[in-house]
């Protein structure tokens, strides 16, 4: 169970990061007025056929849009290159999380073995136990963060804190 939940974080975390807030390029802002800096490349095909009577009888179209990099606001990386460092910067920071057993408290201490019989054994262990998980998302995105200003100082931070919603 906690194998799983450590491969859910470790995949949410992965996919966080490709998944990044751009400041809202591209999207309305607070104010309903859109960006004017950075509008996107639109086409629209439109395909249709027509019978002898001038009817249509089928029709289909695709509308596609693109943003380019105008303004240079991009760091021009290696991805692979920079996934594998923050890996090693991240194991380097952070190894306890995954060097120890995440069952070590609950078969680490012998007192506990008196509760083994009860019917609740893992779930009260891992209720009582169990680590903050909201804990270890905030040392990993601060390890994240230092990773940046440490590996890409060029590279200007626009992320703006996000409300936690309960």
């Amino acid at each position: 169970m906690k194998t799983l939940v450590v491969s859910m974080v470790v995949a949410l975390f992965t996919l966080g990061c490709q998944a990044q807030d751009q400041s809202g390029k591209g999207v309305e802002n607070l104010t309903g007025k859109k960006d004017s800096k950075n509008k996107p490349e639109e086409r629209w095909i439109v395909n249709k056929e027509v019978d002898e009577n001038g009817n249509v009888i089928a029709y289909d179209s695709t509308y596609t849009w693109s943003y380019t990099n105008t303004e240079g606001d991009s760091v021009d990386v290696n991805a692979d290159s920079l996934m594998q460092s923050f890996k090693s910067f991240f194991n380097e920071k952070m190894p306890s999380l995954w060097g120890e057993s995440l069952m070590n408290p609950m078969f680490g201490d012998s007192l506990l073995s008196r509760d083994f019989f009860s019917d609740n054994y893992f779930h009260d262990r891992l209720e009582k136990d169990f680590f903050d998980v909201d804990k270890m998302f905030q040392q990993m995105d601060s390890l994240r963060e230092s990773f940046f200003k440490q590996a890409l100082p060029q590279l200007e931070q626009k992320s703006h804190p996000i409300e936690k919603k309960k």
